[in-house]
């Protein structure tokens, strides 16, 4: 997402889990321009404005992509 954040890492793995696989997700974004975020992902109009840190962590584990959707920690 070009421009909506000075600076943005990300890091992910999806490893084995049983019969299933568990998927694990880390997104931090610094100076994140908070209205054109919640625009490109489709949210309404938040109560905040102008920049921030957003650090994002997901973890989720099932035996579907579908089944880990159900029971992701965010």
């Amino acid at each position: 997402m070009p421009g909506f954040a000075e600076a943005l890492t990300a890091l992910g793995e999806i490893v084995p889990a049983g019969a299933g696989a568990r998927l694990t997700a880390e997104v931090n974004m610094r100076g994140a321009d908070l209205d054109g975020l919640r625009r490109q992902v489709g949210l309404r109009a938040l109560p905040v404005t102008g920049r921030a840190n957003v650090n994002l962590e997901v973890a989720a584990e099932g035996a579907t992509l579908g089944a880990a959707q159900h029971g992701a920690r965010i």
